[in-house]
Protein backbone atom coordinates (compact mmCIF):
# COMPACT_ATOMS: atom_id res chain seq x y z
CA UNK A 1 0.00 0.00 0.00
CA UNK A 2 1.48 3.21 -0.95
CA UNK A 3 1.64 6.10 1.96
CA UNK A 4 -0.08 9.46 1.69
CA UNK A 5 3.32 10.96 0.31
CA UNK A 6 3.85 8.53 -2.23
CA UNK A 7 -0.19 8.71 -3.51
CA UNK A 8 0.39 12.54 -3.74
CA UNK A 9 3.53 12.41 -5.97
CA UNK A 10 1.90 9.87 -8.29
CA UNK A 11 -1.24 12.30 -8.76
CA UNK A 12 1.38 15.01 -9.17
CA UNK A 13 3.04 12.93 -11.70
CA UNK A 14 0.02 11.81 -13.53
CA UNK A 15 -1.05 16.14 -13.64
CA UNK A 16 2.10 17.18 -15.23
CA UNK A 17 2.09 14.21 -18.19
CA UNK A 18 -1.12 15.28 -18.63
CA UNK A 19 -0.31 19.21 -19.00
CA UNK A 20 2.65 18.03 -20.79
CA UNK A 21 0.48 15.77 -23.47
CA UNK A 22 -1.45 19.25 -23.98
CA UNK A 23 1.23 21.55 -24.16
CA UNK A 24 2.69 19.12 -27.21
CA UNK A 25 -1.17 19.79 -29.05
CA UNK A 26 -2.64 16.23 -28.24
CA UNK A 27 -6.57 16.76 -27.35
CA UNK A 28 -8.53 15.02 -24.75
CA UNK A 29 -9.16 11.85 -26.63
CA UNK A 30 -5.78 11.51 -27.31
CA UNK A 31 -5.01 11.56 -23.86
CA UNK A 32 -7.91 8.90 -22.90
CA UNK A 33 -6.77 6.61 -25.44
CA UNK A 34 -3.26 6.80 -24.54
CA UNK A 35 -4.18 5.84 -20.61
CA UNK A 36 -6.11 3.14 -21.89
CA UNK A 37 -9.66 4.33 -19.93
CA UNK A 38 -12.36 1.93 -20.26
CA UNK A 39 -15.91 3.08 -20.32
CA UNK A 40 -16.71 1.99 -17.35
CA UNK A 41 -14.04 3.89 -15.45
CA UNK A 42 -15.42 7.08 -17.46
CA UNK A 43 -18.02 6.73 -15.87
CA UNK A 44 -16.99 6.43 -12.35
CA UNK A 45 -14.67 9.72 -13.10
CA UNK A 46 -17.03 11.46 -15.25
CA UNK A 47 -19.14 13.69 -12.47
CA UNK A 48 -15.52 14.57 -11.13
CA UNK A 49 -14.20 15.44 -14.14
CA UNK A 50 -16.86 18.14 -14.84
CA UNK A 51 -15.15 19.97 -11.87
CA UNK A 52 -11.62 20.45 -13.94
CA UNK A 53 -12.56 19.77 -17.60
CA UNK A 54 -14.32 22.06 -19.76
CA UNK A 55 -18.09 20.71 -20.66
CA UNK A 56 -16.75 20.56 -24.50
CA UNK A 57 -14.34 17.67 -23.24
CA UNK A 58 -16.74 15.86 -21.27
CA UNK A 59 -19.30 15.56 -24.09
CA UNK A 60 -16.42 14.46 -26.17
CA UNK A 61 -15.02 11.83 -24.23
CA UNK A 62 -19.02 11.27 -23.73
CA UNK A 63 -19.24 10.62 -27.79
CA UNK A 64 -15.87 8.61 -27.56
CA UNK A 65 -17.56 5.70 -25.53
CA UNK A 66 -21.02 6.21 -27.42
CA UNK A 67 -19.13 5.45 -31.09
CA UNK A 68 -20.22 8.95 -32.31
CA UNK A 69 -16.57 9.58 -32.44
CA UNK A 70 -15.91 12.98 -34.54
Amino acid sequence: MKSEIEAMLDMADQQLRGFGHALHGYGVIDLVSSMGLKEVEWNTLRDKAKVYLPEECVEEIDEYFSGNRK
